[in-house]
């Protein structure tokens, strides 16, 4: 797995990089691709780190929660591959809420767009925030899973299986509450964008008729 995430990531930016070149050529100055594409990277370097420090921690609670959750083997390598795979899962949702965020920006006819630093406020902030306050609500409520059921003491001492239950807490706890912080983002970008109002046209005055009698 590792070998495959390690091309990805360069093979984007080259991708990226050819698109800028490309909207430069075509549109000049008034080209927007290099700034989508800024903000882009901003969203998924952001998710990097918190995919790496979220995994950095979870590890350290409940390795087991990566060997029987996510299938990794516990050898020489394997604090390496749960970060690497933190982190390109982090990377992946940071570019989706990216090009979601750029998606609700597009311009209209009725609307204004907002400015790529606030549009990456808005969404950042909104995002991460409830993200990261729902890490304590499923560390808490994680010891309730039906996965204990699934896991069952077979498989981890009553200990082990307390810490992994925690752990898989956090993660669906991140999960969820970054889906609730997109949906309020995109609603807080649209409902911030102003309205553009057209003036109306004066009502065209009736053609005279050349022949007809003055009053």
């Amino acid at each position: 797995m590792t070998e495959d995430l390690l091309w990805r990531i360069p093979l984007l930016g080259v991708f990226l990089i050819a698109g800028v070149i490309y909207d430069r050529w075509r549109h000049g100055a008034a080209g927007r691709r290099a700034k989508e594409y800024s903000l882009l990277l901003g969203c998924g370097l952001l998710g990097a780190l918190v995919g790496l420090l979220q995994d950095l921690i979870s590890i350290r609670v409940s390795p087991d929660y990566f060997v029987l959750g996510k299938g990794i083997e516990r050898d020489a390598d394997f604090t390496r591959q749960v970060l690497l795979m933190g982190s390109y899962a982090g990377f992946i949702a940071g570019l989706v809420l990216g090009g979601l965020l750029l998606l609700v920006n597009q311009p209209r006819p009725t609307r204004e767009t907002i400015s790529y630093r606030a549009l990456l406020a808005r969404g950042v902030s909104r995002t991460l925030g409830l993200a990261l306050a729902g890490v304590p609500l499923g560390f808490l409520i994680g010891p309730a899973s039906p996965l204990r059921g699934q896991v069952g003491r077979d498989l981890l001492p009553p200990e082990a299986l307390e810490r992994f239950l925690q752990v898989w807490g956090m993660h669906y706890g991140l999960y969820g509450g970054a889906a609730l912080g997109v949906s309020w983002a995109l609603v807080s970008v649209w409902r911030s964008r102003p309205v553009i109002v057209v003036p109306a046209e004066p009502a065209a005055e009736p053609a005279l008729d050349p022949e007809a009698e003055p009053a």
